[in-house]
C-alpha cells in the first residue's frame, strides 16, 4: 500500500512538473501565437500537437507548423478548404459577441458555428439567466440539437449546463425552487399549467426544451463534440503530422552536450530563375558515439535545417550522413536551390548514438551569378527572333469553351494569319486532328463528365516551322492552385518589347501575394 501511496505522490509531483514547465513555455510565447494558441484553436488542437508547437523556437517554424495544421484540420472537416476561412470568421464573431473567445458559448460557437435558433429566458423569479441554443444539424451528432447556457447564481460568465454534473436545480433561482416545492406539495400540483415555469415565456414549451437538452447533454459523444473537435477514426493521424514536423525542427534536445561545428555558404551556378547555394562543414569526432553497421563502425549525424525570408519558411531539409569511426573529421555538405535575396539558414546537427547536438543561425545574401556574355551563335539567334517580332498581325487565336463543367463533345476554331498553313490540335498532349487548309476548326470529345483538361492549337507555316501556339485550360476547378504560362508568339513581341500573360487559379483558402515573372533568368 506504500509503494502504491509513493507511486501516486510521484506521479502527482511529475504531473505539476510538467504543467509548471507548460505554462512557462506558454509565457514565453510571442504575444501573437500566445493568443493563437491559448485563445483561437485550442478546440482544434491535440496534447501531442501542443506539446510540439511548444518546442519550436523560430518565428518561421510556427508559422510553418501553423500552415501545416490548418491542412490538416480541413482535412478532417466536412467543410475542407474552406474551413480555415469559416472558422476565423467565427473567431471574430466571438469577440464580437461575448467579448472573448475562451467562455463556453464562444467554445461551442467556434466548433459548431452559430446556432440556427438562439434565445435568451430573462426570468429572475423562477429561473438563472440562460441561453437556449438549436441546431437543424450537426454534422456527426444529428438533426435537432439542444444545448442550454446559464449563469450560475446570476453571476459570472455563461457555463455550458452538464445534467449529470450540474443537476437541474442549477438552473433555478432559489425564489423559483421555492415556488416549484409549493406547486408539488400544493393542490394546484395535480395541474401541469400551474408550474412557474410557464410564467417564464409564452414562446418556448421550458420544460420540453430542458428535457432535450438534458438527452443531449447526456450522450458522451454530444459532451465530447461541445468540448473540442473530435480526433480522427484511430487517432494518431494528425498527431503523426506533427511529429513528423518535429522530425524536421530546428530545435536542440534538452539538455544535449554541445557539438562544435562550423559552416559556410557557397553560392555557384545558376540553375533556372534560382542559384544553386552551397552549406559546406565540418565537425570534429572526439565525444561523438558510434554504432555497428555489419562488420564496421561508423558514426551518424541527422542533419537539419530551415531557411526562411522574411519571417517566413520557405525550405527546409534533413539529411543522414554516416562516417567511418576512424575519421578524425566528419565533412557535410548540403546544396539547395534559392531565388537571390537575403536569408536566414539555421543548421541542426545532432549525433543520431548519443545525446550530443548544436543548433547554428547565420544570415545568408545569395546574389544572381552575372550572366554569360552570349555566343556569336546567340547573338544572331536574337536578331533572327527580332526580325520575326516584326510582325504586326496576330498568328493564331484558339476559340472554344472555357471555365469549369465543361463535358461532351465541342468545336474548337483556330483563327489565323496569312502565313499559317497548317495546325494541329491536340487534347492532354495527345494529337487528335491536323488540317492543312482552312476552316481550322475541330469537334473534341472532352469525356462523359468534367475533368481538368488542356486542349493545345499549334500553327505552322509553308515550311513546317511551328510559328505559334495557344492553349485552354478546361475544368482547372475553384480548388486548384494552378500557374501557366501562356505560349508567347512572334505577334506578342512588338518594338523590343515581349508580352506575357499569366492565367493564374487560387484556391479559395488561399491569397495569391504576388507572381513573378523572370526574364533571362533576371526579375522582370
Amino acid at each position: 500500500m506504500r509503494r502504491i501511496a509513493l507511486a501516486l505522490v510521484g506521479l502527482l509531483v511529475a504531473t505539476t512538473v510538467l504543467a509548471v514547465s507548460e505554462r512557462a513555455l506558454i509565457k514565453a510565447l510571442p504575444e501573437r501565437w500566445k493568443v493563437w494558441l491559448e485563445g483561437e484553436i485550442y478546440p482544434l488542437i491535440t496534447g501531442e500537437q501542443r506539446k510540439a508547437f511548444l518546442k519550436l523556437t523560430t518565428e518561421a517554424e510556427r508559422q510553418a507548423f501553423a500552415e501545416q495544421m490548418w491542412i490538416v484540420w480541413a482535412g478532417e472537416n466536412e467543410l475542407g478548404p474552406e474551413f480555415r476561412r469559416i472558422y476565423e470568421e467565427r473567431v471574430q464573431d466571438a469577440r464580437e459577441l461575448f467579448d472573448n473567445t475562451i467562455e463556453d458559448r464562444s467554445r461551442v460557437s467556434l466548433l459548431h458555428g452559430a446556432p440556427d435558433s438562439r434565445a435568451k429566458v430573462d426570468c429572475e423569479t423562477v429561473f438563472n439567466p440562460m441561453e437556449i441554443w438549436q441546431w437543424g444539424r450537426l454534422a456527426g451528432l444529428g438533426r435537432d440539437v439542444v444545448v442550454i447556457f446559464f449563469k450560475p447564481y446570476g453571476l459570472g460568465q455563461f457555463r455550458l449546463w452538464d445534467p449529470v454534473i450540474d443537476g437541474r436545480n442549477a438552473l433555478y433561482t432559489t425564489q423559483g425552487l421555492n415556488q416549484l416545492e409549493s406547486w408539488r406539495t400544493g393542490s394546484s400540483s395535480q395541474y401541469q399549467l400551474a408550474r412557474p415555469e410557464y410564467r417564464c415565456s409564452a414562446d418556448i414549451d421550458i420544460l420540453r426544451v430542458l428535457e432535450l437538452a438534458a438527452y443531449w447533454m447526456n450522450d458522451l459523444k454530444t459532451k465530447q463534440a461541445m468540448q473540442h473537435v473530435p480526433l480522427p477514426p484511430g487517432g494518431g493521424g494528425n498527431e503523426s503530422v506533427s511529429q513528423r514536423f518535429l522530425e524536421f525542427s530546428t530545435v536542440a534536445p534538452e539538455g544535449a552536450e554541445k557539438i562544435e561545428f562550423d559552416f559556410a555558404a557557397t553560392v555557384k551556378a545558376r540553375r533556372g530563375g534560382k542559384v544553386a547555394l552551397a552549406l559546406a562543414g565540418t565537425v570534429p569526432r572526439v565525444g561523438l558515439a558510434s554504432s555497428k553497421v555489419g562488420e564496421l563502425e561508423v558514426v551518424k549525424l541527422d542533419v537539419t535545417g530551415q531557411v526562411s525570408r522574411k519571417g517566413g519558411m520557405v525550405d527546409r531539409f534533413r539529411y543522414a550522413f554516416t562516417f567511418p569511426a576512424a575519421s578524425s573529421e566528419l565533412p557535410i555538405v548540403i546544396e539547395r536551390e534559392l531565388r537571390p535575396g537575403t536569408y536566414s539558414i539555421r543548421i541542426k546537427v545532432a549525433d543520431e548514438n548519443s545525446n550530443h547536438a548544436a543548433v547554428q543561425e547565420h544570415e545568408v545574401v545569395v546574389e544572381a551569378p552575372e550572366l554569360p556574355v552570349p555566343s556569336a551563335a546567340e547573338v544572331a539567334g536574337n536578331e533572327a527572333i527580332e526580325k520575326v517580332a516584326k510582325a504586326q498581325e496576330a498568328t493564331l487565336l484558339l476559340r472554344g469553351p472555357e471555365g469549369d463543367g465543361v463535358s461532351g463533345v465541342h468545336r474548337f476554331t483556330a483563327l489565323t494569319g496569312p502565313a499559317v498553313t497548317r495546325v494541329d490540335f491536340f487534347l492532354d498532349s495527345r494529337l487528335i486532328l491536323g488540317k492543312n487548309r482552312p476552316p481550322f476548326d475541330v469537334d473534341l470529345d472532352l469525356g462523359p463528365v468534367p475533368r481538368l483538361a488542356a486542349v493545345v492549337a499549334v500553327a505552322f507555316d509553308a515550311g513546317g516551322r511551328e510559328i505559334d501556339r495557344k492553349q485552354i485550360d478546361l475544368n482547372v476547378g475553384r480548388e486548384r492552385f494552378f500557374v501557366r504560362l501562356q505560349p508567347i508568339s512572334a505577334s506578342d513581341r512588338q518594338g523590343g518589347r515581349v508580352r506575357a500573360v499569366v492565367t493564374v487559379n487560387v484556391p479559395s483558402d488561399r491569397t495569391l501575394q504576388r507572381v513573378d515573372l523572370f526574364w533571362n533568368e533576371g526579375l522582370a
